[in-house]
């Protein structure tokens, strides 16, 4: 059963970029309580993430507590000009986490590989076909959304 749902949807003015050491993804933070009596809380978190450079090659990990939790971590490796992995669009993170006591805070975090394998995050792009059909970026970002809830 699902209990003590918790959403929350945090405007982005800007786009965030990489660096090479971990950093918080804007608007991830999100403190918790769970439900007494729960096993498990559900950690969600969507962003989007559109090319810096060609390749992108850049990691995420879930931090809880203050801890990264090793099972969350994922890393991407892209090159949109050969084709193989083009990312681009809304991500979706999320993890299971062993129920706990008391408020924790839970966040996603990004890093990239180098500063020539860069992406961005929260810009949207889209395709303009009168301008040659290049992709542009308007000055839109996107929200984070995070979503947290208790398994009982």
């Amino acid at each position: 059963m699902i209990c003590k749902y918790e959403f929350q949807r945090t405007a982005n003015t800007g786009a965030q970029t990489g660096s090479t050491t971990w950093t918080a993804v804007n608007g991830s933070s999100l403190a918790y309580t769970p439900q007494t009596g729960a096993s498990h809380v559900v950690y969600q978190c969507r962003i989007s993430r559109q090319h810096q450079d060609a390749r992108i090659i850049s990691g995420f990990q879930v931090i809880h507590d203050g801890t990264a939790l090793d099972y969350s971590r994922i890393g991407t490796d892209s090159s949109q000009s050969s084709g193989d992995e083009n990312i681009g669009g809304w991500s979706y993170f999320d993890t299971t986490i062993p129920a706990w006591t008391g408020s924790k805070t839970t966040l996603l975090e990004f890093r990239t590989y180098n500063d020539s394998y860069q992406n961005k995050l929260h810009q949207v792009e889209y395709w303009n076909p009168s301008n040659g059909g290049t992709m542009e970026s308007g000055g839109f970002y996107t929200p984070t959304e995070v979503t947290i809830y208790s398994i009982m």
